[in-house]
């Protein structure tokens, strides 16, 4: 009698028997960088005594240095395709800086050659939407950041009042970091990112002097523009997420 009750108990036990398939969830890593054009408009002071200039300048410009990370993801376990609806989009942006710097040089003939350094600000934006799972979770974050500015020129006196010259800038705003979760009754899903605001630019400048001192040519006021191209803002993100087990019944035995 005990033996037949224990053989049946187990047939019952294994008719009821609950497996667990693993859900597949997304995850990933992506990084990208940007390059861009850059204009905008500049004003400064220079001092002179013999071949040595010195002085201070400040500038302002627009620029759209955009890294885009779209997707990035695989499944585990793999599946393709991809379920619907799944999606993972960063996008770092820095759209204008602006920089007052000191600047010493020397002088040779109608030749200006100079290193220049100093402040540096801008604006810098970071968002992120990662989707899958059945949920959504994204997050916006935007700051005007401070940081550094260094960097050398050339500029060439083709007037008593013009000079064209070209510059090179390097600026660095820092870190701008986000991160946002969501959660559902079987699934998580979260996300991080970051980007360096940290970009090169050369630009072609263009400078008016205005009434330069008699103590030398290049002495006084000036403004100008300038305009150019940039790269760099590089940015990464992490997208991760979890599945509750899908639960099949097992069929009993014939």
């Amino acid at each position: 009698m005990t033996s037949a009750a224990l053989a049946l108990s187990r047939v019952e036990a294994y008719a009821g028997a609950v497996a667990l398939i693993p859900t597949p969830a997304p995850s990933g890593f992506n990084s990208a960088n940007a390059s861009s054009w850059v204009a905008g408009g500049h004003a400064g002071y220079n001092w002179q005594q013999g071949s040595f200039v010195f002085g201070f300048e400040t500038d302002l410009q627009g620029t759209h240095l955009e890294s885009v990370m779209n997707d990035g993801l695989t499944f585990t376990p793999p599946v393709n395709p991809f379920p619907a609806g799944t999606l993972a989009q960063t996008i770092a942006l820095i759209d204008w800086y602006g920089t007052l710097r000191g600047r010493v040089g020397f002088a040779t003939g109608p030749w200006l050659f100079y290193g220049t350094g100093g402040l540096a600000y801008g604006n810098v934006s970071l968002s992120s939407t990662f989707t899958g799972l059945g949920l959504s979770t994204s997050f916006l974050t935007s700051d005007v950041r401070t940081g550094w500015v260094g960097g050398v020129g050339f500029e060439y006196l083709f007037r008593p009042d013009l000079s064209v010259g070209l510059l090179y800038q390097y600026v660095d705003l820092g870190n701008l970091s986000g991160f946002s979760t969501t959660a559902g009754p079987l699934a998580t899903l979260s996300q991080s990112a970051t980007t360096h605001a940290q970009f090169q630019s050369v630009m072609a400048t263009l400078s008016w002097r205005f009434a330069p001192a008699p103590y030398g040519p290049w002495a006084g006021g000036y403004g100008g523009g300038q305009v150019g191209g940039a790269w760099g803002n590089d940015a990464s993100a992490i997208y991760s997420s979890t599945a509750a087990p899908t639960r099949i019944l097992l069929p009993s035995p014939e």
